[in-house]
This record gives C-alpha cells, sequence and structure tokens, in this order.
C-alpha cells in the first residue's frame, strides 16, 4: 500500500516537473546561466578597443570577466 502511494506520488510530480518544464520551453527558457556580458557591454568593448582607448585586456578587467571570455564574445558577434 505504501509502495503504491510512493508510486503515485512519484508518477503525479513527474507529470508536473514535465508540464512545467514542456510550458517553460515553449516560451523561449533554455535552462542556460545567464550572459556575463549583455550586448551593450559588447559595444561599448569594441568601440573602445577600436578607439584605442582601451585594450582587450583592460576591457575585461572593467567588466569582471576573464579576456578568454571577452575575445570569444566578440568574435561570437562579428560572425552574426
Amino acid at each position: 500500500m505504501l509502495l503504491q502511494f510512493q508510486l503515485l506520488v512519484f508518477c503525479h510530480l513527474a507529470a508536473v516537473s514535465v508540464a512545467v518544464y514542456s510550458d517553460c520551453y515553449g516560451q523561449g527558457f533554455r535552462g542556460e546561466r545567464p550572459r556575463k556580458l549583455t550586448t551593450h557591454h559588447l559595444r561599448h568593448a569594441r568601440e573602445m578597443i577600436e578607439r584605442g582607448q582601451e585594450a582587450r585586456a583592460g576591457n575585461a578587467v572593467l567588466l569582471g570577466v576573464n579576456e578568454k571570455t571577452l575575445r570569444r564574445a566578440l568574435r561570437q558577434v562579428a560572425k552574426r
């Protein structure tokens, strides 16, 4: 009897979690970590680098990320 109850509860929780996941997935939520660098950050960093006001490493320190993270993000934006 207890085992049947546990199984019933487990099945109900599994169905609820699948429903919540599919609802979130339908609204565009993918369960990813939030981005460290916003579009505004990247635009500002690119402008400063192009003007020669700040090197890439200096921009990374200002934005609080690793230089490689900034380089990767700028390269991905350039591909778009």
